[in-house]
């Protein structure tokens, strides 16, 4: 196995750090949904979330070495915040516009918001899978990505039964 470069740690960090920013919102978006559905969704994505950011917590601690396809799977954390214990995003209704239809309303901003998060989240994949050059880290960072992206399919897939593009 390889060493990390300086390159690829500071990568892996970003993605570490581009984690934690999903599991504070899955986490803080969970609890202020009116959708069961949706806060299911939320609640299994975190869970999802968790397991990647101890992922890349295990290789950037082993110092590149690969952490054995890691990824998926495995026990996630519970409550709320980051691993790190900082505070969790809160969205208001009051960000979302009008107060009549604010729950609805809230639910598909805050649906939203997340797709535009694992579109970021997936590119900067891309990014650090072209950039590591060690086989089993590359591939566990895929594993990865193909669960942002099936993130993004499922939060897509809600809006549009909400009647809603996402």
């Amino acid at each position: 196995m390889n060493q990390l470069t300086q390159k690829e740690r500071m990568l892996l960090q970003d993605e570490k750090a581009h984690e934690e920013i999903c599991i504070q919102k899955y986490g803080s978006y969970a609890v202020q949904v009116q959708d069961q559905q949706l806060r299911q969704m939320f609640d299994k994505h975190r869970s999802d979330e968790v397991q990647h950011h101890q992922t890349l917590t295990n290789i950037l601690g082993q110092g590149g070495q690969s952490a054995g396809g890691q990824a998926a799977g495995g026990q996630a954390q519970s409550g709320q915040g980051s691993p790190s214990g900082g505070a969790a995003f809160q969205w208001n209704a009051a960000n979302v516009g009008q107060a009549g239809q604010a729950g609805v309303n809230q639910d598909v901003m805050l649906c939203k918001d997340l797709v535009v998060t694992e579109t970021f989240v997936s590119g900067a994949y891309d990014t650090a899978i072209f950039q590591v050059t060690d086989p089993q880290i590359r591939q566990t960072l895929e594993h990865i990505q193909k669960d942002e992206h099936q993130h993004g399919a499922d939060l897509s897939g809600y809006l549009k039964q909400q009647g809603i593009s996402g």
